[in-house]
């Protein structure tokens, strides 16, 4: 499985100023779902929801190694991609 492509949902941590927004964050909405559709191909867009769903039955990946420069820990970003994943079953 190739884990870079986690790199796009976890992009958009770098636009969280603190914890206390990605402790808020719930998921991605009916419409940033919408976007993906657009912006992405069916395949890619296939491998995103397979590999967010591989991540959060591997915590113990080190999601730093993606992003080395993230603010965030290794466990908030699995706690985000979490959410990320429960929102996807809002696409299929």
């Amino acid at each position: 499985m190739d884990t870079t492509i986690l790199r796009i949902p976890l992009y958009r941590l770098f636009y969280f100023d603190d914890l206390s927004e990605l402790t808020e964050f719930s998921g991605y909405t009916d419409e940033e779902l919408e976007l993906m559709k657009v912006e992405y191909s069916e395949q890619i867009l296939k491998e995103i929801i397979e590999t967010v769903k591989w991540a959060t039955q591997n915590s113990d990946f080190d999601f730093l190694s993606l992003f080395p420069d993230m603010e965030f820990s290794n466990e908030d970003m699995y706690n985000y991609l979490c959410k990320v994943d429960k929102s996807f079953k809002n696409i299929i």
